[in-house]
């Protein structure tokens, strides 16, 4: 959900390190509002890299993304444009704040993707 997300970047955010997190999110609409999720993100994330799917437009049609941004085909690529803007000590957080549906049979299955994807950048 848009308020999980928010509580990730919370807890990940450091005073007097604004910027750092790079935040990858996307999926399928859940009919909830995005307002306070789309302030947060301006505020506190450096960059946004969008994975595909109803919410995904939504958010881009509705709202005002004010830092980087940019659409990724699916998780997979999503990782190295998320790389492409990180430097040493910035954090990448695979959050979606949007549901899996039409992608992924579950959210599980999301979740293991993308630490398999980590796994192999090693």
């Amino acid at each position: 959900t848009p308020e999980a997300t928010i509580a990730g970047i919370k807890a990940l955010y450091q005073v007097g390190k604004e910027g750092k997190i790079i935040l990858i999110c996307g999926g399928a609409d859940k009919g909830l509002d995005l307002g306070l999720y789309v302030n947060v993100v301006n505020i506190f994330c450096k960059t946004v890299i969008l994975i595909p799917g109803t919410g995904t437009n939504k958010l881009l049609k509705n709202y005002k993304l004010k830092i980087s941004n940019e659409k990724a085909k699916d998780l997979e690529s999503a990782v190295p444009k998320a790389l492409k803007y990180g430097k040493k000590g910035d954090i990448i957080l695979f959050s979606p704040a949007f549901a899996s549906f039409g992608q992924f049979n579950n959210e599980y299955e999301r979740n293991n993707m993308f630490l398999n994807i980590i796994k192999k950048l090693k």
